[in-house]
């Protein structure tokens, strides 16, 4: 069987399906980046150590010394968590972050 013949008309139809193409995949890895950075950031402030404090009991630090409540440490996972799946799923839609805990 001959293949068809390639007028100006699928020149250009070709053309635009591939830029198309190109176009999509670049805005999927641009925000793959951008929600996988924010993940990375929300996990690595998520606590880093438990220490025992006399009189306190165990107390959680993450990465600058700082203390962290566990209702604070559950909302950096859980965030963090809805970033990896945007990374991954980039045209899905995104919730927003609930309020941070203090």
């Amino acid at each position: 069987m001959r293949m068809p013949r390639m007028t100006t008309r699928r020149w250009m139809i070709l053309v635009a399906v591939v830029g198309a193409s190109i176009q999509a995949i670049r805005w999927h890895l641009k925000w793959s980046r951008a929600y996988l950075w924010l993940a990375e950031r929300r996990a690595a402030s998520k606590s880093f150590r438990t220490l025992f404090v006399p009189g306190k009991g165990p107390v959680r630090i993450n990465r600058n010394g700082q203390l962290i409540s566990p209702e604070r440490d559950r909302w950096y996972a859980a965030t963090s968590d809805t970033y990896y799946r945007a990374a991954h799923f980039p045209w899905l839609p995104v919730e927003p972050d609930p309020p941070q805990p203090e």
